[in-house]
């Protein structure tokens, strides 16, 4: 990450000293961060343990999106969830990340990203290396009109134990706020049990970042540490 010394040494060159005092009063009254999210995780004897659900509606169809399917990221950048644009869609699947489709009747009404290897998260600020057998879930969509109808249970089971056959045991990772109450009891139906505790707090433009519990992405070995607000974690 860059370091402090540098950054003030490039203000002083293109802002000169006023610039540098009031990127510091800025700093100093930004108001303190906590970000506080639970580490939940997902193997086969957890989803085994729950009951199979039934498709919620008629006429479902699953789909791995690929960047030929130019209807299906229209549709996903008009959800405004995770990928705002064609463009930021086509970015993401480029850099191997996945999507999977819930379709009703031809139209996409849901949807589940996830990324394996090595993954960049941009709001953490850090890096999280998963193991080999693992996948960290970047998040789930269903349409306003059509929730609480049981789609996501349906949609994380049916997808997990398809990736199941070809991984035994494959282990699905995802971060959700501690206060998300109903993104957590969707999924506490799907199995997923709390492993962990990720989050930061960011004091005057300096975040501290913690990881917490021994289950919690394991191979993520840069655990707890300081860093400017402003900068990335490069490593």
């Amino acid at each position: 990450m860059d370091q402090p010394a540098g950054i003030v040494q490039r203000v002083l060159k293109s802002e000169g000293i006023g610039g540098l005092i009031r990127r510091s009063l800025r700093r100093l009254l930004r108001k303190p961060e906590l970000v506080n999210l639970y580490v939940l995780a997902l193997e086969r004897e957890d989803i085994m343990q729950r009951p199979t659900y039934p498709p919620p509606l008629e006429d479902l169809e699953i789909d791995e999106l690929s960047d030929r399917d130019g209807n299906d990221i229209e549709a996903l950048a008009g959800f405004g969830f995770y990928g705002r644009s064609p463009e930021d869609i086509l970015q993401y699947l480029a850099a191997g990340q996945q999507c999977f489709l819930l379709k009703h009747q031809g139209r996409v009404i849901s949807c589940i990203w996830r990324a394996a290897g090595s993954y960049y998260d941009h709001y953490l600020k850090r890096r999280l290396d998963l193991d080999d057998n693992e996948e960290y879930l970047l998040g789930a969509f269903v349409l306003p009109e059509l929730r609480g109808k049981g789609i996501l249970p349906f949609f994380f089971q049916t997808t997990f134990l398809e990736r199941l056959q070809g991984c035994p045991d494959l282990r699905a990772t995802i971060l959700i706020r501690t206060t998300n109450r109903s993104s957590l009891r969707t999924v506490d139906k799907s199995g997923f049990r709390t492993v962990g505790r990720m989050g930061f707090l960011d004091v005057l433009g300096i975040r501290f970042q913690y990881l917490l519990g021994r289950d919690a992405l394991p191979k993520t070995t840069r655990r707890t540490f300081l860093q400017l607000a402003s900068a990335s974690e490069t490593g």
